[in-house]
């Protein structure tokens, strides 16, 4: 089994990496080798490379055994590899698109490739693989929004590295189950579909790309954060226009509240064109309050003690929603 798990390791290191550059080209070709977003989102789109690369190996390696598999290890099998492909891409496509766009991407990839793979023990197998997906997909996007508040890209590595060393042990159990039934390898299969496999990943890859890139949420701007030594004034629940200033910026000073277990103020004038400056207290904030977002007007940042100061101008007159990335705490901001 070591040998297996060397040959499935370096056969999924080559096409990885092959799919990397396929996928490479395709997205300039698509998106164009300029394009700010697809650099914004490059350790997501490397990872869900990765991811896919993982999948469709996995799948692929049941398929070749499906005609072998029994009804209980057609549904374990369906089960596992929908619920990592789910979870992974949901968190993937969470972290760039949201909750809603998240869950979908995650229990479409998820629910597909556990019905695939578990669709070798008939309708239990599918059933199985489908409700794989679609939980796993969901979590997958949920979490990803409660994460970015706190180390989200490192998270997704970590995940990622756990997600590798289950998708090898499941290669190591499928193989070993067998090759004691004295039944041959897929090793010879899979080498010679190299290209095939590498298509489908590319192509799976691209189609969720444009999800990532083009989606109806699509990637928000993320705002660089100041350090200052400002701090939330006393809180009014009613709405707070922007003081005028010498230098023509728009400060606001805005915290959360412990009686309205909201922003505070959570209506906000200012004047179009003109910078804003949104001064955060961040000594009530906790969990998801950390981070706001102003997905109309492209804003997001995470606050901390020394870094509580975000900056943007809005040119557009309007009433545009602003909320921590679960929505549970939210405000609006009417620009005139």
């Amino acid at each position: 089994m070591k040998k297996h798990l060397k040959y499935i390791g370096f056969f999924t290191v080559r096409v990885c990496a092959l799919a990397l550059v396929s996928s490479w080209l395709l997205g300039a070709i698509a998106f164009g080798t300029g394009n700010s977003v697809v650099a914004q989102l490059g350790e997501e789109l490397l990872a869900l490379v990765i991811a896919v690369s993982l999948t469709v190996i996995a799948a692929r390696q049941v398929l070749i055994y499906k005609s072998e598999l029994t009804c209980m290890s057609g549904m374990m099998v369906g089960m596992t590899i929908g619920m990592l492909a789910g979870f992974l891409i949901g968190y993937i496509v969470g972290l760039s698109n949201g909750m809603f766009i998240g869950s979908i991407v995650g229990v479409l990839v998820g629910g597909g490739v556990g019905v695939l793979a578990g669709k070798s023990c008939g309708i239990m197998g599918v059933m199985e693989g489908m409700m794989a997906g679609l939980m796993a997909g969901t979590m997958g996007a949920i979490l990803a929004v409660m994460m970015i508040p706190d180390h989200p890209i490192a998270f997704l590595w970590f995940l990622m590295a756990v997600c590798i060393a289950l998708f090898g042990g499941l290669s190591v159990m499928i193989e070993r189950e067998f090759l004691a039934q004295q039944k041959p390898s897929a090793r010879v299969a899979m080498k010679q579909e190299t290209i095939s496999l590498i298509s489908i990943i590319s192509l799976i890859v691209l189609c969720v790309s444009f999800v990532m890139v083009y989606g109806s949420r699509g990637p928000l701007t993320v705002v660089q954060t100041d350090a200052t030594t400002s701090v939330g004034a006393a809180l009014s629940p009613a709405p707070t226009a922007a003081p005028a200033s010498s230098d023509a910026v728009q400060r606001i000073n805005i915290g959360y509240s412990n009686q309205n277990y909201n922003y505070s103020p959570s209506v906000i004038r200012v004047k179009k064109d003109v910078p804003v400056e949104l001064i955060m207290d961040t000594s009530q904030l906790i969990g998801c309050t950390r981070t706001l977002q102003i997905p109309d007007l492209g804003v997001q940042a995470t606050f901390s003690a020394g870094n509580n100061v975000i900056r943007f101008t809005p040119h557009q007159t309007g009433q545009f929603a602003f909320h921590c990335p679960m929505r549970m705490v939210n405000g609006t901001i009417i620009v005139e």
